[in-house]
């Protein structure tokens, strides 16, 4: 995701989820090694609720991005997936 992408996203997160805020938010820059990300990365450190999780992957979900959850880091990392190149039957 482009950084002001990611700036409009952790407003609109901070305004309807209790996820921000806790331990600290990190703008990863886009890395050419991972072919599998596109652009930036949003990593939040914060320990989140089943309720809070599901408020963050529907705007998250709702504007082309993905979500990973890693609990046991209390991680989360925003990203915009790669999209897989569509197959034309022949």
């Amino acid at each position: 995701m482009k950084r002001e992408e990611a700036t409009v996203l952790l407003r609109e997160i901070s305004a309807c989820c209790d996820v921000l805020g806790h331990q600290g938010i990190v703008l990863v820059s886009p890395k050419a090694e991972n072919p599998l990300l596109n652009g930036y990365q949003l990593q939040i450190k914060s320990k989140i609720t089943g309720e809070d999780f599901r408020c963050l992957k529907a705007i998250v979900e709702r504007r082309g991005l993905a979500v990973a959850n890693e609990p046991e880091k209390n991680l989360l990392v925003i990203y915009k997936p790669v999209k897989k190149p569509e197959v034309v039957p022949v």
